[in-house]
């Protein structure tokens, strides 16, 4: 298997209602994890809630018996936070509460978008 990138740093891991998050400090691009043989392959894409952070979500899963996708991460020594993960909550819970609000004021239509 073709590793991109060795012992991911990876400073939390929250499970919400919301989705999959790792927190992963100073990396930008997507990845893969192996999740296990019930799960498969997760690709994490890096999205932004709350102020200087970090955090990917599980964005797309595949069977794991598919192709190794690239670029594979190793991570090791993972944080599972409880504090991390109610601030987590909070913060994306605030996200989403304000697009909410942003999409019931400005709805996009489809002659909005053309």
């Amino acid at each position: 298997m073709k590793t991109a990138f060795n012992n991911l740093p990876v400073t939390a891991a929250i499970g919400l209602k919301q989705g999959f998050f790792l927190e992963v400090p100073d990396r930008k691009e997507d990845f893969w994890l192996f999740m296990g043989d019930l799960v498969g392959w997760m690709r994490f894409s890096m999205c932004r809630y709350g102020l200087n952070s970090e955090r990917f979500e599980a964005v797309e899963v595949l069977p794991p018996r598919s192709p190794v996708p690239y670029p594979v991460v190793v991570i090791k020594g993972v944080l599972w936070s409880r504090k991390a993960a109610l601030e987590a909550e909070q913060c994306i819970s605030a996200y989403l509460a304000d697009l909410a609000r942003i999409e019931a004021k400005n709805p996009l239509t489809p002659e909005a978008v053309s």
